[in-house]
């Protein structure tokens, strides 16, 4: 069994997508020093959108920054990475995997 690094970032919306960094800040640098990530930095990026409390897993092959949620204005049809085609449930299921799971009880 290999185990996946999943790197997790805060989306947010704007002009009908969701829009994530895929760049961190570098330690000992300049306070303002960014670097962006590379395909062997992590396997999946999981983005959590807080306004539908939604989570969307793309591979870290897809470093583009953005998901769309509603259709484009100039009806563009092609090369659109749809924020419905990278859904959580989707991820587990390319896995092959249960679609619920239960956080462990600590009680």
């Amino acid at each position: 069994m290999r185990l996946l690094k999943i790197q997790v970032k805060t989306g947010w919306r704007s002009s009908g997508c969701l829009c994530y960094k895929v760049r961190r800040k570098v330690r000992d640098a300049h306070y303002k020093a960014m670097r962006k990530y590379t395909v062997e930095d992590f396997d999946y990026l999981a983005i959590y959108d807080p306004i539908s409390e939604g989570v969307y897993v793309v591979p870290s092959t897809m470093m583009e920054g953005k998901l769309r949620l509603e259709p484009p204005r100039n009806n563009q049809k092609v090369l659109i990475k749809w924020a419905a085609d990278f859904t959580w449930d989707k991820h587990l299921l390319s896995l092959g995997k249960p679609l619920s799971f239960s956080a462990p009880s600590f009680l």
